[in-house]
Parts: structure tokens; C-alpha cells; sequence
């Protein structure tokens, strides 16, 4: 039986095999050996405020303790990263959107993966493209003068397109950035046109079937669910808002739950749509109210920190809002 996990550090993570994991934010492989000091380290240097929220005690108390710089190498370079958030500021609407898609990094290397999640494999070949080396002496010294890239350069360029290549990688993370930010339908990948166009300007590239796309955004939703819901149990005064919509020329229905809340860090306002449920049963209050209890839970928002709840005064969803209250 494998041994149970407990540190919070898994939920953010996903196990490969018994050796390496990955991270569900941004897709980056690791090697556990036994232990979450990689995983720790990882969260620290790319996803500041995941961990700010969830493992700032525990780095602080770990520091203590070990008194040591933390130092973690990137896959994909051959000198330590050092690299450090650079999104501050915005609203914090903006902020949770920005950990989700669209974080920047001041690593150009890196400035990508923070886009959506970027998937490196172990032990690929890093890459160098002739516009990264026309800067580079070969003699380890920085020169202004143009240098041909070798040819072992311009092969390592092109198969980084191919599967388990770092070019593919981002590739992928730039359709599921299309997908969940322009609302596509998760089969888009598997068009006619969408597979000519990335056929055409990446002959290499494998185009990732429905399944794998579905995997990739299932564990990101997973992830960003309990970063969102950390930020919502941080906030103690939420005003929702819920409304029953029905779909034209069909008889299903829907019910619809946002909260809004002040950030007071920078005093201004935040909204989250917290689901959409399909109601299937008779539009009664205590229908009604048992949805809406599912998604309350869902978050973990607490009875006590609602301040209101605004209905269209329809009599059942009324109705139903005072069971909640």
C-alpha cells in the first residue's frame, strides 16, 4: 500500500511515478526523492502567492532550521534560477486570473509557463535557438558580435517541437490558454482547421487529442479551486448574488451563484462566479436551496460571513435564500 501523503504541498501536485511528480499550475516535472523539498521550492520561486497563502509558516519554520539559501535549478537552463514574481498590483480579480493564466515572470525563459502551465520533461536537451546565441562567445564570454549557431544548435532548435520537447510543451499550454480564456470547446483541438494551421506553422508539432486537453484543465481547475477558495475564507463580509436562467427553446434551467467581496489589501472589489447548476427536479424552494448549499460548501464559505444574498424576488428563490440565512 504506497505510503499516504501528507504534506500540503500534494495539492498542487500530481504523482508520475514512484520518482517524479508534476506541478498542476504550470505543468513542470520534478523529482521528489522521497521528500517536497523540490516541490517546496518550486512554489516559492514561481507561484509566490499559492504559497504565500498555504505553505508561509511552514517555509519560515523550515528555514530556521536548516539556515540555508534555497537554490533551484531549472530543467531547462544549465545555471541556477534565481528568477522572482513580478506580478504586483491590479485588482484582485486580476490577481486570481494572473495565477491562473497569465502570471509574469522577469525569466524570459520562464515568462511563458507562467502564461498557463508549461510542461518540461526530464532530462531534455535544453534549447538554444540562433537568436538566443548571436549574443553568446563560445569561449564563455559575452560578445556583441554575431556567432553562427553550430549544428548541433540548429537540430537541438528543431526537435524541441517534437514530443517531450520544451517548444512542445508551450505549445500545448498556448491551447489550453486559448481554451480557457476564449471559452472553446475542449474538442477544438481535434478541428480540421486548427490542426492545419499548427500543421503548417509547426510541422513537428503533435497536436494533443480532447482527452489530454480535458486531463491538463481538470488539474489545473483542481489547483486553482483551493487557491481561490483560500482567498474567499480571507474575506469575511461576501455579498452574493443568484439567479435561475433557462436555456431558449429548451426546457433546461440553470442556477447561478457570484460572490463579491473587498480585497483589503487594496480596497477594491472582487467578483467570482462560484458555479452554474443544472436543476433538474421542480424549481422549489428546497431544491433551490439544496443547490445552492452544495456550492457554498464546494468553497467552504461560511454562514456567518454572508452579508447578503440578491434575488430577482421570485417567491421560490426567496424562499429558498431564507433557508440558507
Amino acid at each position: 500500500m504506497p505510503k499516504h501523503r501528507k504534506s500540503q504541498v500534494w495539492e498542487f501536485f500530481t504523482r508520475c511515478n514512484n520518482q517524479n511528480c508534476k506541478c498542476n499550475l504550470c505543468g513542470r516535472i520534478y523529482k521528489t526523492g522521497g521528500g517536497t523539498t523540490n516541490l517546496n521550492n518550486h512554489l516559492i520561486r514561481k507561484h509566490p502567492k499559492v504559497n504565500a497563502i498555504n505553505f508561509k509558516k511552514h517555509v519560515a519554520d523550515e528555514a530556521r532550521v536548516n539556515k540555508k539559501p534555497r537554490i533551484d535549478f531549472d530543467l531547462t537552463n544549465s545555471t541556477p534560477s534565481t528568477s522572482h514574481s513580478n506580478a504586483e498590483g491590479g485588482d484582485a480579480a486580476k490577481e486570481i486570473e494572473n495565477e491562473a493564466l497569465d502570471s509574469q515572470h522577469e525569466d524570459s525563459d520562464d515568462s511563458f509557463e507562467e502564461n498557463l502551465i508549461e510542461v518540461h520533461s526530464i532530462g531534455s536537451a535544453s534549447t538554444i535557438t540562433a537568436s538566443s546565441t548571436s549574443n553568446i562567445n563560445y569561449n564563455g564570454s559575452n560578445s556583441s558580435h554575431l556567432s553562427q549557431p553550430s549544428i548541433h544548435q540548429i537540430f537541438n532548435a528543431q526537435r524541441c517541437y517534437e514530443s517531450g520537447g520544451s517548444k512542445e510543451a508551450m505549445l500545448t499550454q498556448a491551447l489550453i490558454f486559448m481554451i480557457c480564456k476564449d471559452n472553446y470547446p475542449l474538442q477544438c483541438t481535434e478541428k480540421e482547421g486548427l490542426k492545419r494551421l499548427l500543421k503548417v506553422a509547426v510541422p513537428l508539432y503533435h497536436v494533443p487529442s480532447r482527452s489530454t486537453i480535458t486531463k491538463y484543465v481538470e488539474q489545473k481547475y483542481n489547483s486553482l479551486q483551493i487557491f481561490v477558495s483560500k482567498k474567499l475564507q480571507q474575506a469575511h463580509h461576501l455579498a452574493l448574488t443568484t439567479d435561475i436562467a433557462t436555456v431558449i427553446n429548451a426546457t433546461r434551467s440553470f442556477i447561478v451563484l457570484t460572490d463579491h467581496f473587498i480585497n483589503e489589501e487594496n480596497n477594491e472589489m472582487v467578483t467570482i462566479a462560484l458555479g452554474v447548476s443544472n436543476l433538474t427536479q421542480h424549481h422549489t424552494a428546497d431544491n433551490i436551496s439544496n443547490d445552492l448549499h452544495t456550492m457554498l460548501n464546494n468553497w467552504k464559505i461560511l454562514k456567518e460571513n454572508i452579508v447578503s444574498i440578491t434575488t430577482d424576488n421570485g417567491a421560490n428563490i426567496v424562499a429558498a435564500v431564507k433557508k440558507i440565512m
